[in-house]
């Protein structure tokens, strides 16, 4: 009994210090995130990486970080962006959210293709309807870019579907159109 009994102190120390690590990378992931939303990018990567000294696996934590970089757009930060980026989608499958921000992240960095594959990844993990449509926004935007007209005219009118009164989807359907017509 005495066995049992310091085994299940030991047992309950790893779960308080488990916790308590967890509860100290969840405050600067929280900190981390009110900062990005600030525009404090500095500040918010500043608070994210000791979220992640704390508990490296931490999706939301490389997810707001590779935001963070992606936002704050000084060299070398589209290549770190792109890097948090992948980590969070290994550490948490089905992230949709990761999956759009890589996509941004890559089209920032000159990828159209794998742009594109991104955004296309996050489609069917989005079950809002107005959601859909911004990613399907980015995807015919993307689309139009890089010249493949008719791929931009179906994202396009899949985003114009659900967001009849979205003035840019519009003028971007409207421009996808025209380039079609022209080419025939």
């Amino acid at each position: 009994m005495d066995l049992f009994d310091r085994f299940n102190r030991l047992a309950s120390q790893v779960g308080d210090l488990i916790g308590d690590i967890a509860d100290e990378s969840r405050s600067h992931v929280e900190l981390g995130a009110a900062l990005l939303e600030r525009g404090d990018y500095d500040g918010a990567i500043a608070e994210l990486r000791q979220a992640l000294e704390k508990r490296r696996d931490n999706a939301r934590a490389l997810y707001l970080l590779g935001l963070s970089h992606l936002r704050r757009s000084q060299p070398g930060d589209f290549a770190e962006a792109r890097r948090q980026l992948e980590q969070a989608l290994a550490a948490r499958e089905g992230f949709a959210d990761a999956h759009i921000a890589l996509g941004d992240a890559l089209r920032a960095g000159g990828e159209p293709d794998a742009a594109a594959e991104s955004y296309r990844a996050a489609l069917p993990l989005i079950g809002d309807s107005a959601e859909r449509a911004e990613v399907e926004r980015s995807l015919g935007e993307l689309y139009l870019e890089v010249g493949q007209i008719d791929k931009a005219v179906r994202a396009l009118r899949k985003a114009a579907s659900p967001l009849p009164e979205d003035t840019r989807v519009q003028g971007l359907l409207g421009q996808a159109l025209i380039k079609s017509a022209q080419r025939r």
